[in-house]
C-alpha cells in the first residue's frame, strides 16, 4: 500500500482532513523541511543555519505559508548531560524561533519527539511508500514527521 492509499484510509477511520499546506520541520545546523499539500508530499530540502542568521526559519516558514507545522522536539536525556557542557545549543534556539514565527504568523505548530516518528516511519516505510531519496537525512527526517503527523497526530495545538 502507497502512502497516499494509508492516508486516506487512516483519514477516513479517523474522520480527518489533512491540511492545506503542511511543514514538516527537522531542526538543527542543518535544517531539514518537507511541504506536503493536502495530505501529497510536495518537495523537501536542507537548509544550514547559522546562530547569527536565524532569521532563515522565519523566511522559509513566511515563504511557504503552512496551515500547519510539525517540527521534532528536543530533549537533553540525563545520559547525555555531559555531552552538552559548554554547547550553544543550536536546535533549541531554532525551536524558539520556529515557537515564536508560528505563534506571531498564527499558525498551529505540534511538536514530535524523534523517536516516534522515525520509529514508524523509517527509510525501509519511506521506500516502499516512494518518498526516499539517496542523500539529505534531515530532509528524510522531516518527511518522516510529516508522515507520522499524518497518519497519527492528535492535533492537539503545542504553541504553548
Amino acid at each position: 500500500m502507497n502512502f497516499q492509499e494509508l492516508l486516506e484510509k487512516t483519514n477516513a477511520d479517523r474522520q480527518i482532513t489533512p491540511p492545506q499546506v503542511l511543514l514538516a520541520i527537522d531542526p538543527g545546523e542543518t535544517t531539514g523541511y518537507a511541504v506536503f499539500t493536502e495530505g501529497k508530499y510536495v518537495a523537501d530540502g536542507e537548509i544550514t543555519i547559522k546562530l547569527d542568521n536565524l532569521k532563515q526559519i522565519w523566511n522559509l516558514i513566511h515563504k511557504l505559508k503552512p496551515d500547519v507545522v510539525v517540527c521534532e522536539d528536543y530533549i537533553v536525556y540525563g545520559s547525555k548531560v555531559k555531552m552538552h557542557a559548554w554547547n550553544k545549543l543550536v536546535t533549541p534556539q531554532i525551536i524558539g524561533v520556529i515557537r515564536y514565527t508560528c505563534e506571531a504568523k498564527q499558525v498551529p505548530l505540534y511538536m514530535q519527539m524523534a523517536s516516534t516518528a522515525k520509529g514508524f516511519c523509517n527509510d525501509n516505510k519511506l521506500k516502499e511508500w516512494s518518498l526516499w531519496s539517496k542523500g539529505n537525512i534531515h530532509a528524510k527526517d522531516a518527511i518522516k514527521h510529516a508522515c507520522y503527523f499524518l497518519l497519527f497526530g492528535k492535533r492537539e495545538i503545542s504553541n504553548n
